[in-house]
């Protein structure tokens, strides 16, 4: 609150105030409270200063969340949410006759299962300026299966190993017009796993006077992503021949976004919220392939490591509800996208060609947040 001292009141207010006082009408005493005509002085008017008043009150140090005084922040997010890739292939399942022929594919339909993130940060004194650590948590896992094939119907997986019977269409193929007779079941599954660390600055750069606040963060990521696909084709239960498909990724880098929010109520204790961020991470790629059938013996593998940028893209919309000072829980829909993560490096024998090509591993789903501050 500003202070004003009365010594510093300029000689203009002074004379205002003394305009019906003459030569010789005498002193007048000024004090926080009242105003005294003294003895008349002949040889002088003057305006004795007022007693120096105490200094300004400080104003209450603030306390708990009020964004002024240092204060620690925890929470955890509950996800409901699955995973999405541009080549979700699980096999593919075909028709021929003498003069058709038809493919489609069975997709590895992921399902929402439950995962979780859980953060930890510090506000700094006299600023709501936050330093946030970050951990998040994806699982998720499917499988498809086929069997009982009628004459003309077959399935093909990834590598080109077969469940039924099938006659070669490539005509690039050397056994092109050949049949050829596989197992009598083919089960696949696929596995997707993600830890991710981020450590972030978030500050805020607008508020605007309706109640909306922005923020915008600054930081690191670092994510460790497992995917695994293995097929099996059986013969009256026993091995008939199959694959498996690993890819590993490992890397790090700079992760920038924007923060929104829109608050309604007396106190501020509902809102609306939006974010956004993105990634861009260096890190180890390595992909591991194998093969083998029975009939005939044969086993085939492939290693291949390499360096890859990979660019992530994320974004989640929701509602919040502060309860109680230290207290707050919200909800939403959350996106991310990981590029050049999406791909599952099947051919399916020559019977099928895979037309997506954006090449995109991404989860969506739910989320259900609590955070204490104190």
């Amino acid at each position: 609150m500003p202070f004003t001292d009365p010594q510093d009141v300029g000689m203009a207010d002074l004379t205002s105030a003394t305009a019906p006082l003459q030569q010789g009408q005498g002193i007048v005493q000024v004090s926080n409270e009242t105003a005294v005509v003294s003895s008349p002085d002949i040889q002088n008017n003057w305006i004795a200063p007022a007693p120096q008043a105490a200094g300004p009150i400080a104003p209450a140090p603030a306390t708990g969340s009020s964004g002024w005084e240092g204060h620690w922040i925890l929470g955890a997010d509950y996800l409901f949410t699955r995973p999405h890739f541009s080549e979700a292939t699980a096999f593919v399942r075909g028709t021929q006759t003498a003069s058709s022929f038809n493919a489609t594919a069975q997709a590895l339909d992921f399902q929402y299962s439950s995962s979780f993130r859980a953060f930890a940060g510090y506000q700094f004194e006299g600023t709501d300026t936050q330093l946030r650590f970050t951990y998040t948590r994806f699982n998720n896992q499917t499988e498809e299966d086929a069997g009982h094939f009628a004459p003309g119907h077959f399935a093909v997986d990834p590598f080109g190993n077969i469940a039924g019977v099938a006659v070669v269409i490539d005509p690039s193929s050397a056994e092109f017009g050949h049949q050829l007779v596989g197992g009598d079941h083919i089960q696949a599954s696929a596995v997707v796993d993600a830890n991710i660390f981020d450590l972030d600055l978030i500050k805020p750069i607008l508020w605007v006077c309706g109640g909306c606040e922005f923020k915008y963060t600054a930081g690191v990521r670092i994510a460790q992503i497992h995917q695994f696909y293995q097929s099996t084709i059986s013969e009256s239960g026993s091995f008939f021949g199959g694959g498996i498909y690993a890819a590993d990724f490992t890397g790090a880098g700079p992760r920038i976004g924007i923060q929104s929010e829109r608050y309604f109520g007396a106190c501020r204790q509902f809102s609306l919220f939006a974010n956004a961020a993105g990634s861009l991470l260096v890190g180890q790629y390595d992909t591991n392939f194998g093969q083998s059938t029975t009939g005939p013996s044969f086993q085939a593998t492939q290693n291949t490591d390499e360096i890859r940028v990979l660019p992530v893209a994320e974004a989640e919309v929701g509602a919040g509800w502060s309860p109680l000072p230290w207290l707050s829980v919200s909800t939403g829909w959350m996106f991310q996208a990981w590029f050049d993560l999406g791909g599952s490096g099947g051919t399916f024998g020559g019977f099928y060609t895979v037309t997506e090509n954006s090449n995109i591993m991404a989860f969506e789903g739910l989320f259900l947040r609590a955070q204490l501050t104190f």
